[in-house]
Parts: C-alpha cells; sequence; structure tokens
C-alpha cells in the first residue's frame, strides 16, 4: 500500500505532457483584436487553459529554440487571425516541445480550427462563436468543456475524450480512436458520431434524449 501511494504521488507530480516547462517563448495579444484562431502543430503538444484577464498569451517550451512553431497575426477579409503553425523544417521527435495556450474566460472567436500531426491536445475549456475544428493523426485529444455552433472533429488513432459539449450541432469521426461523448444540451440539427472500428460511448443528462424532438438528430455508427 504504502508503495502504491507512492507510485500515484509520483505520476501525478510529472509535468502534463512529459517536459519541464522550459519555456523559451512567451507572448501576449490583447484578445478582442482576434476573431480567430488557426493552429496547427507536428510533434509540439497543445494544451489550453482559461484565464482572467483581456490576454491570449501564448507560451512555448522547448529543448530546442530553433523549431519552435510561428506565432503571428494575420489579417483576412477584414478578420484578425491568430496563427500558430510549426516551421516548415518540422520538429522531429525527441525535441520534447510543448505549446501552452491560455485563453480569458470570456474570449469568444469566431472560429477556432487546430490540425495535430503526432501530437496531443488537452483544453480546459474551448469556445466560438461559429465553428471549432479540430482533426488529429495519432495522438489524444482531450477536452473538458466546449461550445459552439458547429463542432467538427476528426482522429486517426488517437482517442477522443469530449466533455461538456453545449453544440448545436456535430460531426465526430475516427478511425481506430475510441469516442467518449458528455453532451451538456441536446443537439438542434442533424449530428453524426462514427469510428470504423473504436468504441464509442455517448452520455447525457439522466432522463433526457440527445434528440430535441420526435425527429432523429443523431447518427450513431
Amino acid at each position: 500500500m504504502v508503495m502504491l501511494k507512492l507510485f500515484l504521488l509520483l505520476l501525478f507530480s510529472f509535468p502534463l505532457f512529459g517536459d519541464s516547462k522550459n519555456i523559451v517563448y512567451n507572448k501576449s495579444f490583447e484578445a478582442s483584436k482576434i476573431d480567430k484562431i488557426e493552429i496547427s502543430l507536428t510533434y509540439e503538444n497543445l494544451k489550453i487553459s482559461t484565464i482572467y484577464g483581456d490576454e491570449v498569451v501564448i507560451e512555448i517550451g522547448s529543448n530546442n529554440i530553433n523549431k519552435i512553431p510561428q506565432v503571428y497575426l494575420e489579417e483576412d477579409d477584414l478578420c484578425q487571425s491568430l496563427k500558430i503553425i510549426s516551421p516548415n523544417k518540422r520538429a522531429q521527435p525527441g525535441n520534447n516541445a510543448s505549446l501552452y495556450l491560455y485563453l480569458p474566460q470570456d474570449f469568444l472567436p469566431k472560429d477556432i480550427k487546430i490540425n495535430l500531426v503526432n501530437a496531443s491536445l488537452m483544453a480546459q475549456a474551448l469556445q466560438a462563436e461559429n465553428s471549432i475544428k479540430i482533426s488529429g493523426a495519432s495522438g489524444r485529444l482531450d477536452i473538458a468543456a466546449a461550445s459552439t455552433d458547429f463542432l467538427e472533429i476528426s482522429s486517426v488513432s488517437g482517442n477522443l475524450t469530449l466533455q461538456k459539449l453545449s453544440v448545436s450541432y456535430a460531426q465526430i469521426n475516427t478511425v481506430s480512436a475510441n469516442i467518449f461523448v458528455e453532451l451538456e444540451k441536446n443537439f438542434e440539427a442533424l449530428s453524426s458520431i462514427k469510428s470504423i472500428s473504436g468504441k464509442i460511448q455517448l452520455y447525457y443528462k439522466k432522463n433526457e434524449s440527445p434528440f430535441s424532438d420526435d425527429s432523429p438528430k443523431l447518427i450513431l455508427s
């Protein structure tokens, strides 16, 4: 029993992504000037947390400052997009890089788009006015809460854990990954949760249906 307690203590003492959070980049952006967020990472794990304040804060921890993602604001069609993109010279396994994104609690961009390759995502909360779109290849995707009109999430082999979903409609797909979904409210339009060979677990409030009326609003397969 003593050894078990010691093991659990050591387990939860390790950093989230297994690195020492050696911060080599730190920058803040005024949240009111950001309409969209676009993130594309390869091998860099992503953790998203909520904070108090009116600034979006980005930290990058890495053991190789020459291969960290590029961070910049880009104006397109009168919208300001915050972009975080892995460099053309892709990071390689063993670089031990992680990206930490801190979003104000009342920050509501129009859209959030995240693409991950060989990387994991842990998000405390995600919210967007129009859409949240996330795709992953082999890393886990864990979201503790999400709120938007349209949610689209796909994964090849990384398991999905999606809690407290409050969305009008959704498309959630995996190839071999398992899917866990907890609904905070009923879907308002036709939605789908599909996996070719993975398991699907769907939970919603007791004595309530995931359908908003007598017409089917959810396809499971």
